[in-house]
C-alpha cells in the first residue's frame, strides 16, 4: 500500500538484483541508505516482508506474522508533504498501537481493527479536504465496515476474514465507483 514509494523499492530492489548479475554486489546497509534518501517508508518496502518501522523509517524490525486478506479502495490522491505539513504537534506522538498491533500479528492473533489506520488521517484530511470528502463517500458505501486511511492517504482498506469476503469488499466499492481490489500481505 505504498504507492510512490513501493514503486521506487521495486525500482531499487530491480536495480541491485541486475547489478548482482553483473558481478557487483551493493553492500545492504548502502541499499537502506539509498531507500532511506528517496523516502522514508521506501526501506521497509524494499525488504518485501512485514516491518516494523520506527524513527524516520531508519529502525526496521521484522515481523513474522500471517498473510492477511485485505480490501482496498482508492479514493483521491494525497500529498505527502502537504499532510506532513498540516500534523499538530500533539499529532506527533506514539500512541502505542503499532507496537500492540505488531504483537498479536506475531502471536497469531487476529488483528484488532482498533489498532489499525493512520495516524496521519487529520493531517490528510486538513490538508486535502477533497480526500475527507472521499474518505466519507468510501465509509459510506459500507457502514458496518472498518476502512482504515492507508498512510497519507489515497486509499481505504480493511481486513477481511480471507480472499472471498476481500473479493466481495473489493466489488462492492468498484460499483460505488472506486477503485478497488482484494489483495493478500506479505507475512
Amino acid at each position: 500500500m505504498g504507492g510512490g514509494s513501493a514503486d521506487a523499492a521495486a525500482v531499487l530492489r530491480t536495480g541491485i538484483e541486475m547489478l548482482g548479475t553483473l558481478g557487483i554486489d551493493i553492500d545492504p546497509t548502502n541499499a537502506a541508505a539509498a531507500a532511506l534518501a528517496v523516502g522514508s517508508d521506501v526501506p521497509a518496502l524494499l525488504a518485501v516482508r512485514a516491518q516494523r518501522v520506527q524513527g524516520r523509517g531508519d529502525r526496521l524490525e521484522p515481523l513474522v506474522t500471517p498473510s492477511l486478506h485485505v480490501a482496498i479502495a482508492s479514493t483521491v490522491p494525497s500529498a505527502t508533504a502537504e499532510t506532513y505539513a498540516a500534523l499538530l504537534p500533539d499529532e506527533i506522538a506514539d500512541d502505542g498501537r503499532p507496537a500492540l498491533l505488531a504483537s498479536l500479528l506475531e502471536r497469531g492473533a487476529p488483528p484488532d481493527t482498533h489498532l489499525m489506520g493512520s495516524a496521519l488521517e487529520g493531517a490528510a484530511c486538513r490538508a486535502n479536504p477533497a480526500l475527507a470528502t472521499a474518505l466519507r463517500r468510501a465509509r459510506d458505501v459500507l457502514p458496518a465496515i472498518d476502512w482504515h486511511l492507508t498512510g497519507s492517504g489515497g486509499a481505504v482498506f480493511t481486513v477481511t476474514r480471507g480472499h472471498l469476503e476481500a473479493e466481495l469488499l473489493a466489488s462492492e466499492m468498484r460499483r460505488a465507483g472506486f477503485r478497488a481490489r482484494a489483495c493478500r500481505t506479505v507475512g
